[in-house]
């Protein structure tokens, strides 16, 4: 949604949105895709990877002249309708078009703008006056209410808790009037924030970089932290971390590294790390350091169930032994721990 908004500020007309609110088998696209057209044929983002995106189109001119949502589902195609609704992979999608009204963009750009994550409950399934009634809430104590009152806490309590979960989700089944709601969850830009520029900051900020993150790196020599040796970073800020991090926000959507094999700066950030919400913690050392680590962090007030979030040493176990291969594992497990693993099961 992030790349769509800037594609769309210019146009002067109605608009369209598609969701992908369910899917089954080998769907071409994950759950919350988002496709955005308008009635004279501009078109971004995809449903389908180009399978049925004709069909989501036609349905769309519907939705845009009745100002009526509409749910539509695309499964397998058979031979008599593989011009409209077939899904070449074999999958299923589920796809949700409505008005993408201006009060709705607005709030998804102020998320945008703002960095904050936001997750938006939508009755896609009901009673005619329920569908397409909607709450959006924040990362912050703000909401935006397109419902009427009756379904209103309902609604934001589905949107805070898809928030907690961190990933879209169709719930079914919820009585009054309601079969089916969708949250779309959309998380800010993934963070990096890397503790000691070290000979491993330097491939991994490139990886980070790669892979979509925003990479900040703190280190308080200046000889380290330079741009001739991290030319990409995107923040090089030279201060103890535990001063740097007070100026930075750690979010859900934050992985921290500390690399610096040094108690005085690794330790102040890794306990700024834990009393965040990041989603991943990571400390180079090997087993005696992080054992010694352990032990020093819990004289500081941190609880075994608190430590276990640090992941150290750090990094997925591929025998890594050279710096660019320390960096390659411990992404490798920052993806892990964003895109698929329950907390802890990639770990050693």
């Amino acid at each position: 949604m992030r790349d769509l908004l800037g594609v769309i500020f210019p146009w002067d007309e109605p608009i369209a949105l598609a969701t992908v609110t369910a899917t089954w088998g080998s769907a071409p696209r994950p759950l919350g895709s988002h496709m955005v057209f308008t009635a004279s044929g501009r078109i971004a983002g995809s449903v389908s990877g180009g399978c049925v995106e004709a069909a989501v189109f036609e349905e769309g001119l519907d939705v845009l002249a009745s100002g009526r949502p509409k749910l539509v589902r695309y499964g397998v195609a058979d031979e008599a309708a593989f011009e409209v609704v077939g899904l070449a992979c074999g999958g299923s999608i589920e796809v949700f078009v409505c008005v993408f009204g201006e009060s709705m963009q607005r709030q998804r750009a102020l998320a945008i703008e703002k960095d904050m994550a936001t997750a938006t409950a939508t009755v896609i399934a009901g009673a005619d006056e329920t569908l397409g009634e909607s709450a959006q809430v924040f990362d912050v104590k703000m909401s935006y209410l397109n419902c009427m009152p009756e379904r209103a806490s309902l609604l934001q309590d589905l949107a805070h808790a898809g928030m907690r979960k961190g990933r879209s989700v169709q719930i079914e089944n919820l009585g009054a009037g309601i079969q089916k709601v969708f949250v779309d969850v959309q998380m800010p830009a993934p963070q990096l924030i890397i503790i000691g520029a070290v000979h491993i900051a330097q491939t991994l900020v490139v990886l980070a970089q790669a892979l979509g993150f925003r990479v900040t790196l703190i280190d308080p020599r200046s000889a380290f932290a330079s741009t001739e040796r991290f030319p990409t970073v995107d923040q090089m800020i030279i201060a103890h971390p535990h001063e740097a991090l007070q100026t930075l926000k750690i979010s859900c959507s934050t992985a921290l590294v500390t690399l610096t094999h040094d108690a005085r700066f690794d330790e102040p950030a890794l306990a700024a790390a834990l009393r965040s919400d990041a989603f991943y913690i990571g400390a180079l050392g090997g087993r005696t350091t992080s054992t010694r680590r352990r032990k020093h962090m819990e004289s500081l007030g941190f609880g075994a169930h608190e430590l276990e979030r640090i992941s150290g040493p750090v990094g997925m176990d591929i025998g890594a032994r050279s710096p660019a291969e320390i960096a390659l594992a411990t992404m490798a497990e920052i993806v892990a721990a964003r895109n698929v693993a329950p907390a802890g099961a990639w770990r050693k």
